[in-house]
């Protein structure tokens, strides 16, 4: 979803830029990234970076400089999220240059919504994990009610300037 999102803002090319290759989720998050851009038509590719941010920032540095195209730019996190706001201050690049999405919340990434450096953040609404759990134990055990769906969808949620206020009131309470 935050794919086929990033690529209504338009672009003439994508990247997911993974901070942990091999990782199941994180890999299905880029493959689900490259998968929504080639079906609106922009190439798509995945971007391995390191746990060391100097590294990383080195790698992307190295990558954009070889592809200036790409302008839709996808992290899955925090990490990669703040290397990437270090990669737009070396550049000289600002809010508008680039289209960027990114997964889970932090303050740097907030405040980067608020400016309008990144579209949206994907929220795993962990409250609503937790808590979804726990009541559906509390109807099994009290009234013998089980779900109907294998899966109970809790999020994501997309968080963009629309709702950052709210977010960020909920922060630490309900998200």
């Amino acid at each position: 979803q935050g794919g086929l999102e990033l690529a209504e803002a338009g672009g003439s090319g994508g990247v997911c830029i993974n901070h942990q290759v091999g990782n199941a989720g994180l890999d299905a998050r880029c493959e689900g990234f490259v998968a929504a851009m080639t079906e609106r038509g922009i190439p798509g590719q995945v971007l391995a970076i390191t746990a060391d941010p100097t590294e990383s920032l080195g790698i992307l540095n190295g990558f954009y400089s070889a592809s200036p195209d790409t302008s839709i730019f996808l992290t899955l996190g925090p990490s990669g999220a703040s290397v990437f706001y270090q990669f737009m201050a070396g550049a000289a690049l600002g809010p508008g240059d680039l289209e960027h999405a990114t997964f889970d919340l932090s303050e740097e990434i907030t405040a980067h919504i608020k400016d309008g450096t990144t579209l949206f953040a994907l929220d795993q609404q962990p409250f609503s994990q937790g808590y979804g759990a726990v009541q559906a134990l509390m109807l099994k055990a009290r009234y013998g009610i089980t779900p109907v769906m294998p899966i109970t969808p809790t999020g994501p949620g997309m968080v963009n300037a629309s709702n950052i206020e709210t977010v960020e009131a909920l922060a630490g309470q309900y998200r």
